[in-house]
């Protein structure tokens, strides 16, 4: 339970924080260098994590990466966690 409050706490001091401090748009990133992978499922997003070796850049596509989080937050619900997505 201390853990949420500080948790809540935290958050709103973040988002006031940001809020009160216009910052300039961060720089693009460079493009990816060395091998990279480029997955638009989830299973394929498991298998370049399982094959990953240095430098290896893996391309997320926007939708595994919101599967994945969803596949996260059933996994923390079913252990009565309460979860990230809300």
């Amino acid at each position: 339970m201390r853990q949420r409050v500080l948790f809540a706490l935290l958050s709103i001091a973040v988002a006031a924080l940001a809020a009160a401090i216009e910052m300039p748009p961060a720089p693009p990133l460079p493009p990816p260098s060395g091998n990279v992978v480029s997955v638009d499922t989830v299973d394929e997003l498991q298998d370049a994590v399982a094959a990953l070796t240095s430098g290896t850049t893996i391309l997320i596509a926007v939708g595994v990466a919101l599967e994945t989080m969803k596949q996260i937050d059933s996994q923390l619900m079913m252990r009565n966690y309460e979860g990230f997505l809300k």
